[in-house]
C-alpha cells in the first residue's frame, strides 16, 4: 500500500506531511532512520553533537521527530491552532513561514506544496511526493540532497 492509498495508508502518509508543506520523506535523517542506516545516523550525530540515539525520525507528524522539528515554530504554531496545514491558517502566509521557505534550498518549495495540497487534496499530493522522492532504478527512497541513490548508486538528476 502506497502513502495515500486507504485509511491506513492515509494515516501513515500524514505524518510525512510537515504542517508547513515539508514531505518528511525526502529528509536524510527520516530515511536514514527508516531504513536503520547506522553509519548516516552515527555521522549526523556526531555532525550535530549529540548522541546517536537522538538522531531519529518519523515525521512531523509523529512523536518521534529530530531535535530540530522538536522546536519548529511552525509545528507549534499549527499545533496549537488544531490546523493539519498552515495553508489551513487565517493568515497564511506569514511571516514564519516565509521566513523558512527562505531559510534553506529543501524549504523552497513549501508555498507551492501548500497551494498543491489545497488543490489536488492531501492523498494526490503524498503520492507524487512518495513518487518522486524514490529511485527511479530500485525505488529506494532517497533525500532532498541526494545526487545518487545511496542504495544502487543511480544517478537522481532533477
Amino acid at each position: 500500500m502506497t502513502e495515500g492509498s486507504g485509511l491506513t495508508g492515509r494515516r501513515e502518509g500524514m505524518r510525512l506531511a510537515g504542517y508547513c508543506g515539508l514531505y518528511c520523506g525526502n529528509c536524510d535523517v527520516f530515511r536514514a532512520w527508516e531504513e536503520r542506516d547506522a553509519e548516516f545516523l552515527k555521522s549526523e550525530a556526531e555532525e550535530d553533537h549529540i548522541p546517536v540515539e537522538e538522531v531519529k525520525c518519523e515525521g512531523c507528524k509523529s512523536d518521534e521527530v529530530m531535535y530540530w522539528c522538536r522546536k519548529c515554530e511552525i509545528k507549534r504554531c499549527a499545533s496549537e491552532k488544531g490546523i493539519d496545514f498552515c495553508c489551513e491558517c487565517l493568515e497564511f502566509p506569514c511571516a514564519l513561514i516565509l521566513r523558512f521557505q527562505r531559510s534553506q534550498p529543501h524549504h523552497g518549495p513549501v508555498l507551492a506544496n501548500m497551494r498543491a495540497i489545497e488543490d489536488e487534496g492531501i492523498d494526490v499530493w503524498l503520492n507524487n511526493q512518495n513518487t518522486r522522492w524514490r529511485c527511479p532504478s530500485c525505488g529506494r527512497r532517497v533525500a532532498f540532497y541526494d545526487s545518487f541513490c545511496r542504495a544502487c548508486r543511480t544517478s537522481l538528476v532533477r
